[in-house]
């Protein structure tokens, strides 16, 4: 038994008010509902549901079970969330090195308006007309116009026509 699916059913089947309900929202059949609950009730030993021809409802012992497993899958959500990023606003510190003159005129209006958008990030921003080790200073990306110095960080073009900007990260993605 798959007991994370049989929670999410039984959870879907209190919410839901029945079986065929919960059947209907699952996109499974009334007896792959009923025959997972009467799994699970076996697996813990208890009666989860009081079950009658109008109405399925917790028992006491259901009633709690049903609050843990509500508060479980949330936790889980909230788990997966966090780890793939899905709808979360960035937060944390981004520092970003630029000459001075490009980095006035270009990068702090782009940073201005980052930052009201997500005001949780914290930016630190270097401007200044020599190149910088972006490991040893922090930087999470450069901003730098002309040849770039050879180097083992990743630079990629972002400028059209032949200019030859580019941006280097100095931390791998994860």
């Amino acid at each position: 038994m798959d007991r994370l699916q049989a929670m999410k059913t039984f959870v879907t089947v209190v919410e839901s008010g029945g079986f065929t309900p919960a059947a209907r929202k699952l996109d499974v059949s009334l007896s792959v509902v009923s025959r997972i609950v009467t799994e699970l009730e076996a697996h813990l030993g208890v009666r989860l549901l009081t079950r009658t021809t109008r109405l399925v409802r917790p028992t006491a012992t259901g009633a709690a079970y049903y609050e843990n497993c509500r508060r479980i899958l949330a936790e889980i959500d909230e788990a997966e969330l966090a780890t793939t990023g899905a709808h979360t606003a960035p937060r944390g510190k981004l520092s970003i090195t630029a000459s001075v003159l490009f980095g006035r005129r270009f990068v702090t209006p782009i940073v201005v308006e980052y930052l009201r958008r997500y005001p949780e990030v914290d930016v630190d921003c270097l401007l200044i007309d020599r190149n910088v080790s972006f490991v040893d200073e922090g930087i999470d990306v450069g901003i730098r116009i002309g040849q770039l110095p050879s180097s083992s960080l990743p630079a990629s073009p972002r400028c059209r026509n032949g200019a030859s900007c580019a941006t280097a990260r100095s931390r791998p993605s994860d």
